[in-house]
């Protein structure tokens, strides 16, 4: 069945690939100027695999399609048109995309409507009220294991863990030198975040980066009257860089662990 799922995304991702005329000389105005409108590649947005089946979805100019993941038919798809006026017939508000669409199983999708989270099922149609706990939006850096439940977010550079209601603070040495749970070395090697769920849901792994030796960089914010003078680290060529270490939190014991690593300081680690 895996080696199914593989073949099904290699199909997806070669189907979607916008082929530019083989006869055609692409000129430097070309490539720079229309990299991301006419000639940039397509995409398929939401590409995942349906739990508890072999089915594949995605979303296609604002149509779902789910595919039989071993021959890659498609056997559903609804447009948003289509999925308002369901919504309309039992008097709820429409949707203007699939926003916040998830897969609950085969049978069931959630979606966001301005009145909340909601489950579809796609075969009798019914929609309810999502039975999902919501975890605050609004947390910086939040990292979701189970909305509602188990999830982690950054405070004043600080890792603190949700679990069942239950607020707990992971690190405690959060400062504008010490930066806990947040994307490091820049972003750069395609870096995009600080905090990692296992996949049970039993630890979570987060970086911590300490950036004492880092030079201020002056930017000016302009959005004040006066403007003012706000200090980052930015490590400069030449210069001493941060330092990052990584750390896995046990959830039942309540202890952070540091993973030991090889090389020098400096190095980049993800």
């Amino acid at each position: 069945m895996m080696l199914s799922k593989f073949r099904i995304l290699f199909f997806l991702a070669g189907f979607s690939t916008l082929v530019y005329g083989q006869n055609k000389l692409l000129s430097i105005q070309d490539a720079v100027l229309k990299g991301r409108t006419s000639l940039a590649p397509k995409r398929l947005q939401s590409l995942a695999f349906i739990p508890e089946s072999n089915k594949i979805s995605y979303i296609d100019k604002n149509t779902l399609y789910v595919l039989e993941s071993t021959n890659a038919k498609v056997i559903y798809s609804l447009s948003v048109s289509d999925f308002n006026k369901q919504l309309k017939m039992l008097q709820m508000d429409t949707v203007k995309t699939f926003d916040g669409f998830l897969w609950k199983n085969e049978q069931a999708f959630y979606f966001k409507n301005i009145k909340g989270e909601w489950l579809n099922n796609t075969n009798t149609k019914a929609i309810v009220t999502s039975e999902r706990k919501q975890s605050d939006v609004s947390l910086a850096n939040l990292e979701e294991f189970k909305p509602g439940e188990l999830y982690a977010y950054v405070d004043n550079n600080n890792v603190f863990v949700s679990n069942s209601g239950k607020m707990i603070q992971v690190t405690n040495d959060g400062s504008y030198d010490i930066v806990n749970g947040k994307s490091v070395h820049r972003d750069e090697f395609g870096i995009t975040k600080g905090l990692f769920w296992s996949p049970n849901g039993n630890a979570l792994a987060y970086y911590r980066m300490d950036q004492k030796d880092v030079t201020d960089y002056p930017i000016i914010d302009w959005t004040k009257y006066p403007a003012e003078n706000t200090n980052i680290k930015y490590p400069m060529a030449g210069n001493k860089s941060h330092y990052v270490t990584l750390f896995v939190y046990d959830i039942k014991r309540g202890i952070s662990t540091q993973i030991k690593t090889q090389g020098p300081a400096e190095q980049y680690l993800r």
